[in-house]
């Protein structure tokens, strides 16, 4: 009887590891470019996101996503993945509805995370379009979060 409870503790904490361990085995990871382009003389770093599930690298418009040095990178559900990709994809116009540090800040949304102030041009694109971008919350609907 006593073996019984030791076998069943055992693979208790064996399954509970593996969900635990499979829940955050995801990450979302954020990357900055070194001044991208410069705004009336002021420099501006471009930004992205990779994700390791559905996996790839993600950018507003297509815009380059190499060449970029790690910044962040956060542990995230397969769940939080998923929406992370789908809000990222939801059709953000760069200048009309934020820039690529506002997508950048919508993947990072679900690692509860945002890039770094020091970004340059941060300050300013986040003054004019907020930290998430205009329509962020339509985007959040229609990718049932």
């Amino acid at each position: 009887m006593k073996k019984k409870r030791i076998v069943v503790g055992l693979l208790s904490v064996v399954f509970t590891l593996m969900i635990v361990s499979t829940a955050s085995a995801y990450t979302i990871s954020y990357y900055v470019k070194d001044a991208y382009w410069e705004f009336y003389g002021n420099p501006l770093d471009h930004t992205y996101t990779c994700l390791s599930y559905p996996g790839g690298c993600y950018a507003i418009e297509d815009s380059t996503t190499s060449g970029g040095n790690l910044w962040g990178s956060y542990s995230i559900t397969q769940g939080n993945s998923v929406h992370a990709f789908c809000v990222s994809t939801c059709g953000m116009e760069w200048g009309e509805d934020g820039t690529c540090h506002q997508d950048t800040n919508r993947m990072l949304y679900f690692a509860f995370a945002s890039i770094s102030s020091e970004v340059q041009g941060y300050t300013l694109s986040k003054f004019i379009y907020g930290l998430y971008g205009f329509g962020f919350v339509d985007c959040l609907d229609a990718c049932g979060v």
